[in-house]
């Protein structure tokens, strides 16, 4: 039995988010065409608009979409001894070289803060990002212990650093800097005098 054209269209909403996500978060939004959006899911440019009625809207979503494709992968961070998810595997997966290597399919926070940041105040992408990145402290800081409010200070903190490793890593790439950023970030964070975790 043939889909519906209902269903149709939101296979194609779909396929169109998914694909913006991605490319979002390896080129920019600005970097980025419609046409080229389009053209990854096999559609044409006029199709566009009958999911969407600009590319500020796509971005929004997208930007959503993206801190959504990231959540069961970081469900999958444990571990390996207990099985259990800890800061500290969270830590080594965040800052390694296959999450630096793959910023179409990564951290959200790091790929889409320029886009982000040149966003106007109050504007929906801006909006989309805040959310997105306090949910991800938020997540951390239920994998510290102690007062709530002193684990999402602190999460905080390793977040940022985590965050400024793999884009320093990113940008660096090719360098023996690229891997030793990594590795210093997580000493940083996990060793004495810094402890912080």
């Amino acid at each position: 039995m043939p889909k519906s054209t209902r269903q149709q269209a939101d296979e194609h909403r779909k396929q169109i988010l998914s694909a913006a996500a991605s490319l979002f978060r390896e080129r920019g939004v600005s970097a980025v065409s419609i046409q080229e959006i389009m053209a990854a899911v096999g559609m044409t440019h006029g199709a566009f608009y009958k999911h969407f009625s600009s590319k500020e809207q796509l971005a929004t979503m997208a930007c959503s979409a993206a801190f959504e494709q990231v959540i069961p992968v970081r469900e999958q961070w444990v571990d390996g001894k207990t099985g259990r998810r800890t800061i500290e595997s969270f830590m080594r997966c965040y800052l390694s070289t296959y999450h630096r290597d793959i910023p179409g399919s990564g951290c959200p926070t790091v790929a889409l803060a320029t886009d982000a940041a040149r966003a106007p105040q109050g504007s929906t992408l801006r909006d989309q990002y805040l959310i997105g990145t306090r949910e991800v402290i938020t997540e951390i800081a239920s994998l510290l212990e102690g007062p709530e409010d002193e684990c999402f200070k602190k999460a905080t903190g390793i977040y940022a650093a985590m965050v400024g490793a793999i884009s320093i890593s990113r940008a660096t790439n090719g360098h023996e800097l690229s891997e030793d950023v990594l590795t210093a970030v997580q000493d940083l964070l996990t060793t004495s005098p810094h402890q912080v975790v």
